[in-house]
């Protein structure tokens, strides 16, 4: 199952990179129809599987121009790494991009006090992880906070 979300996780991606958010009525069912064929949520077992879910969730509602849901789906995955610490060491710079996502969609829904707290839960993360992060992530990482 973890093989099959990554690979829709990943056409998922690439085609909001090339053609952006929904513009059309065909852009938006192919986005719907890929939330319709996800599998039950209960029978998502393990970190990565339900990471993966929630990941593709947030994709799906984002092309789809449903900022709030976007966050929510974001907010699971930030709750699901908070409550394995030890992921957030091992897994920096997913956990970072998740708290930037996470900022630029509140900053967007005008959710200005938690965008405020993000950065500062990512500034505090740079500082005490900064060397596991390669430079490239470090110049990403300064234009969002």
């Amino acid at each position: 199952m973890v093989n099959h979300l990554w690979k829709l996780k990943s056409e998922l991606m690439q085609r909001l990179r090339q053609k952006g958010i929904c513009r059309s009525e065909e852009e938006l069912r192919f986005f719907k129809q890929a939330v319709e064929n996800l599998p039950d949520p209960i029978d998502i077992k393990g970190f990565e599987a339900v990471y993966l879910y929630n990941h593709i969730r947030s994709i799906c509602s984002f092309a789809e121009r449903s900022l709030e849901d976007a966050r929510a789906w974001i907010g699971e995955n930030i709750d699901l790494y908070r409550k394995d610490r030890d992921r957030i060491g091992s897994d920096a710079s997913v956990y970072a991009s998740l708290l930037s996502n996470a900022v630029y969609l509140d900053e967007s829904l005008g959710n200005r006090s938690r965008a405020n707290q993000l950065l500062m839960e990512l500034r505090l993360m740079l500082r005490d992880l900064g060397a596991q992060f390669s430079e490239d992530q470090q110049v990403k990482s300064f234009g969002s906070i």
